[in-house]
């Protein structure tokens, strides 16, 4: 069902999956309200585009492989850095 509904985005171009991405730079007050993405390892991408949807994984964030710009709110980046991810098991006793 997401493929469907995702393959005409997909397909005008209007939405990218899959592309790596090295800076992100947010408007600022007074700056034309567009975001601008970057590129290195695929400069063809670089584009100014209304809206981001970053998912990455929890380490490339605590490392900070993307640049963001301005750089994150504070509790954004201490919030980042409070969050851990490792093995998870339940277990279910009985009543």
């Amino acid at each position: 069902m997401i493929d469907t509904m995702s393959k005409p985005s997909l397909d005008a171009g209007i939405v990218r999956l899959n592309t790596p991405i090295d800076e992100i730079i947010t408007p600022t007050p007074g700056s034309r309200n567009r975001v601008i993405v970057k590129s290195s390892q695929k400069p063809e991408e670089n584009c100014e585009v209304d809206a981001v949807i970053v998912t990455i994984p929890l380490g490339c964030l605590k490392r900070e492989v993307i640049n963001f710009q301005p750089k994150l709110p504070k509790r954004m980046l201490e919030g980042i850095d409070s969050l851990s991810y490792g093995t998870l098991e339940k277990v279910r006793l009985p009543p």
